[in-house]
């Protein structure tokens, strides 16, 4: 089900699908122990790195109770990848859905995860 048009824009950032050319900007995220650890898996080799990467880019649209879609987080102004957005759509009915972030540990604490998640929750709950 299309609930939005994509990609989203911030001030500052760009949200969209996440694509294979985005690996080398993902992996180090998803391999470094200091992010994992707030995550609900372990550091990933770059073999299921790579195997979750096809997931992700394979999953087109949200859909009640599935698996998550993810987007890439890119600056605007340089077009870096520097995090991910996952969005879980948990009610059509009630427009609920679960959104969750994930960021290199150089853009923490920089208001990266706040916007995305404003502007995607205003698009998903239709306010």
């Amino acid at each position: 089900m299309k609930i939005f048009d994509l990609p989203i824009e911030t001030e500052r950032l760009r949200l969209r699908r996440v694509r294979h050319d985005d690996f080398d900007a993902l992996f180090p995220i998803h391999s470094d122990t200091d992010v994992c650890r707030y995550l609900p898996y372990e550091p990933r080799d770059e073999a299921k790195m790579r195997e979750v990467m096809t997931v992700r880019v394979e999953k087109a649209e949200l859909v009640v109770g599935e698996e998550p879609l993810y987007l890439a987080v890119e600056l605007k102004e340089t077009g870096d990848v520097v995090g991910e957005v996952l969005i879980f759509y948990r009610s059509e009915e009630a427009r609920q859905a679960r959104l969750a972030t994930c960021f290199r540990l150089t853009f923490r604490a920089k208001g990266m995860a706040l916007k995305p998640r404003r502007h995607l929750w205003m698009r998903v709950s239709g306010t």
